[in-house]
């Protein structure tokens, strides 16, 4: 239910997690008690094995977006057309072409999308 595709086994616990600091809190606490995590963004470019996940999955739910002037700061748990839309209504040219890449804003940094045009 977490994933765009809404396949795959559960995961052995999960966490929202809308706070950087506490998001990061959580991160050193599972590496420091070596417990095995995998970290989620708006799940729309991911497949979870039917079996599911044994360890923790933490997802970033953070989706804060601000714009003062010509800067817009957004939160990586911001869907990316809702930043893509911002960016617009600013009169703030270049995010226009990710129009329609669903997910959120933090994977499609990581992902790279929209870089093959």
């Amino acid at each position: 239910q977490h994933t765009r595709f809404g396949i795959g086994g559960p995961a052995r616990w999960f966490f929202d997690i809308d706070r950087e600091a506490s998001f990061v809190e959580a991160v050193r606490t599972l590496i420091d008690a070596a417990i095995p995590f995998v970290l989620l963004g708006g799940g729309s470019n991911l497949i979870v094995s039917d079996t599911g996940i044994e360890g923790v999955v933490l997802r970033f739910t953070g989706a804060r977006l601000e714009i003062e002037e010509r800067r817009l700061t957004a939160e990586a748990g911001a869907v990316l057309q809702d930043v893509v839309d911002a960016s617009i209504q600013a009169g703030l040219a270049g995010l226009h072409t990710m129009t329609g890449i669903p997910g959120w804003l933090g994977g499609a940094v990581y992902g790279n999308a929209g870089a093959y045009g």
